[in-house]
């Protein structure tokens, strides 16, 4: 019989300790971010609802998921612009 060793969940990071602290403050300013980190940022809040039920909604509720969609846009936007 195989048996697996559950990993604890105390030692998993927070994903809110990989944010800028000025997330926490209405969504924050993710401007200076590129394409890879907004996106890893997605992924982390998204992963972390897994252990942290409600965390995705209040990311959204916060306006955080908003901020980085809003520089993700305007990184795109730009980069349009300029072909």
């Amino acid at each position: 019989m195989i048996t697996f060793k559950q990993k604890s969940m105390a030692n998993l990071p927070d994903a809110s300790a990989m944010l800028p602290a000025a997330a926490g403050r209405s969504g924050g300013d993710f401007s200076h971010y590129n394409l890879e980190t907004l996106n890893k940022f997605i992924i982390a809040i998204v992963r972390n609802d897994k252990y942290c039920e409600g965390y995705l909604a209040s990311k959204f509720s916060d306006g955080t998921i908003l901020s980085i969609l809003k520089a993700a846009e305007s990184i795109i936007s730009h980069q349009e612009s300029g072909r």
